[in-house]
């Protein structure tokens, strides 16, 4: 099974380069590794072509559009997001081909994630932020690989939510029928730098649960009516 990583990035130049770093150093390679450029009004599209990386550019429409405009590209099996900020553990494509390959009735494999502070801020943020030592399983778009086609057939992340997406769409699968594996392994290093995105949506994140539930029941609905 070859994977396909998908990394949406939005004025990210300054993680960018070791979060591609480390998908390179992975144990077992990518097919490849597909950056979307959100509208940056940086250098990050430019960075990510000189690390070898096939750059999509376009106009600013979130994370989840992006994230669906680079699995629409994608040429591999399997999906791997990584968000510009963060790590793949080395053994991550690894792992979860592993698990996946095991399980062809699952859809996805979800592994551990890690959280550290951003080496370059550690003195501005220690004591704003704490970072549990012990991993988690998290159901962050980060910890999963998940097979591209049934990704795309489900119609991928839905754009219009300001946040919850994962969180919708991992409720649609499930009402679908559709499984997700887990593993215990660590697959995510999740940078703390103080201006993460998912850290301010997580400020919001009982509102961005409504949201996403809603969008749920809507579904539904609409799946009734049909």
């Amino acid at each position: 099974m070859n994977v396909s990583v998908v990394i949406p990035v939005r004025d990210g130049r300054r993680y960018l380069p070791e979060a591609i770093a480390s998908i390179r150093a992975q144990t077992l390679a990518p097919l490849e590794i597909v950056v979307v450029d959100d509208g940056s009004a940086d250098d990050s599209g430019d960075l990510a072509a000189a690390a070898g990386a096939t750059v999509i550019r376009r106009a600013a429409e979130g994370p989840a559009a992006a994230r669906n405009a680079g699995a629409a590209a994608a040429r591999g099996e399997a999906l791997a997001f990584l968000d510009a900020d963060d790590l793949a553990a080395p053994d991550r494509l690894a792992l979860q081909v592993r698990a996946l390959t095991a399980d062809p009735r699952a859809l996805a494999v979800a592994g551990r994630m890690v959280q550290f502070l951003s080496p370059d801020r550690v003195d501005e943020l220690r004591g704003r932020f704490a970072c549990p030592e012990e991993p988690a399983h998290s159901f962050t778009i980060g910890t999963l690989l998940i097979r591209r086609e049934a990704f795309l057939a489900s119609g991928g992340l839905d754009a219009s939510l300001s946040g919850g997406e994962v969180i919708e769409w991992l409720q649609r699968a499930r009402d679908a029928g559709a499984r997700v594996a887990l593993i215990d392994a660590v697959v995510l290093r999740r940078r703390i730098h103080g201006e993460n995105l998912s850290l301010q949506r997580e400020a919001l994140h009982a509102g961005y649960l409504a949201t996403a539930r809603a969008a749920i029941a809507r579904r539904r609905a609409e799946g009734a009516r049909g």
